[in-house]
C-alpha cells in the first residue's frame, strides 16, 4: 500500500516492480486511497470489513428471502476461522473473495457480462480466483443441451485475462517477488500435489462437516453411487503417494490452523496424513452429487498446484463460494438441485 501510495497512479515499471506474488489490483486501490486521503492503515481494514459483512448479508438472505438454510450458511462461513481474520487484515484474500463469489452469483443468474468483469477483477486481486471461470467452463462444456454459449464466453474472458498478467510480468507473478521470495514453484513445469489435497482436507473440515452437522446430509446418496468406489480410491492413492505432511521448500513448515493442529496432537506424519485423506474424501463425497460445486473443489486443487506452500487461507474462496451455493441450493450448472 506505502509503494503504491506514493502516486496517484502507479507506472507500468511501479506495476511490474512490487514485491508481491499477487495480482496488483487491491494495492493500486489502497495506494490511491492512501495518497488521496491520508487515513492511514484504518481505511482498508474497513473496506476489507464492510466486504467481508456485504458477503455474509449476500449468503444469508438470497434472491428468496432468508431462510433457516441460508443462515445457517452464513453462520458457518463467518465461524470460518480464516474469514474474520482476512477481513480483519488487510490482506487481499477479502476483495478477491468478494468479486469471486459476485462473480458466481452472475453466473447463477445468467448475466455473463457481470460474471467475466468480477472474475476480471477477482483475478485482477489474486491469480488464484481463475478457478472460478475454469470451473464454469468446465462445467458448462460438458453440460450437454443446458450448456451456454454466452456463459463458456464469459467464463473465457477472465481466463484470457491471467495470461494477460502473465505476458505483463513476463511471469506467474512480479519478477521481483519471484526472486526475493524464492517461489519453488516459479518455473511452469513444476507443481505440488500436496497443496492441493491439502485444499481439499481444508474443503472438508470448513465446509462438508458444518454442513453436515448444521443443513444437510447429502454425503449419503453418493456413497450409494458405483463411482463413490472411484472417488475413495483415488483420493486414498493420491494421498500415499503425496502425503501433505508439512510445506517445503520455503520457510514455513506448518499448512495452517489444521496442520498445526494436528501437529499440537503429536500425531505421526502417516497419521496426520490419514486425518487430512480422511476429510478430503468426505468433501469430494458431499460434491460428487453436485456438479457445479465439484468442478469449484477440482478447479482450485488444481490452481493449487502451482501455489509456492499450502494454506488454510487459500481454501477460503471455495468455501465461500460453496456456502453460497449451498444457501442457494444451486449445485449444478441451471443453477439447481440436480435430480437424486
Amino acid at each position: 500500500m506505502e509503494f503504491f501510495g506514493r502516486t496517484p497512479w502507479p507506472s507500468l515499471a511501479a506495476l511490474r516492480s512490487y514485491n508481491e506474488l499477487n495480482t496488483p489490483l487491491a494495492f493500486v486501490v489502497w495506494g490511491a486511497l492512501e495518497y488521496w486521503l491520508r487515513q492511514g492503515l484504518w481505511l482498508p481494514r474497513l473496506l476489507n470489513l464492510t466486504l467481508s459483512f456485504t458477503l455474509a448479508v449476500l449468503i444469508a438472505v438470497p434472491a428468496r428471502g432468508l431462510t433457516r438454510r441460508s443462515a445457517a450458511a452464513c453462520a458457518c462461513l463467518l465461524l470460518c476461522p480464516y474469514y474474520l481474520f482476512v477481513s480483519a487484515r488487510i490482506y487481499t484474500d477479502m476483495p478477491a473473495i468478494f468479486c469471486a463469489v459476485l462473480g458466481v452469483r452472475a453466473y447463477l443468474a445468467r448475466r455473463h457480462v457481470w460474471s467475466a468483469a468480477l472474475f476480471v477483477l477477482a483475478i485482477a486481486t489474486r491469480q488464484y480466483a481463475v478457478a472460478f471461470p475454469i470451473a464454469i467452463a468446465a462445467c458448462e462444456a460438458t453440460g450437454g443441451q443446458g450448456r451456454s454459449r454466452g456463459a463458456l464466453l464469459a467464463a473465457a474472458v477472465p481466463i484470457a485475462s491471467l495470461f494477460g498478467w502473465m505476458w505483463f510480468f513476463g511471469a506467474i507473478a512480479p519478477p521481483e517477488a519471484l526472486m526475493s521470495q524464492s517461489v519453488p514453484t516459479a518455473p511452469l513445469a513444476i507443481v505440488i500435489p500436496e497443496n492441493a489435497l491439502y485444499l481439499l482436507a481444508c474443503a472438508g473440515l470448513y465446509f462438508t462437516l458444518p454442513c453436515l452437522l448444521a443443513i444437510d446430509r447429502g454425503i449419503r446418496r453418493p456413497l450409494l453411487r458405483p463411482r463413490a468406489a472411484v472417488a475413495i480410491v483415488s483420493v486414498v492413492v493420491l494421498f500415499v503417494l503425496f502425503p501433505p505432511t508439512g510445506n517445503r521448500g520455503v520457510d514455513t513448515v506448518t499448512m495452517g490452523l489444521f496442520d498445526r493442529t494436528l501437529h499440537a496432537l503429536h500425531l505421526p506424519s502417516a497419521a496426520r496424513a490419514a486425518v487430512l485423506g480422511a476429510f478430503a474424501t468426505a468433501a469430494v463425497l458431499s460434491l460428487l452429487n453436485r456438479p457445479l460445486a465439484l468442478s469449484m473443489a477440482i478447479a482450485n486443487a488444481l490452481v493449487m498446484l502451482k501455489a509456492h506452500l499450502a494454506w488454510d487461507k487459500y481454501a477460503l474462496p471455495l468455501v465461500a463460494v460453496l456456502w453460497l451455493l449451498t444457501s442457494r441450493e444451486a449445485w449444478d450448472s441451471s443453477g439447481h438441485e440436480p435430480a437424486p
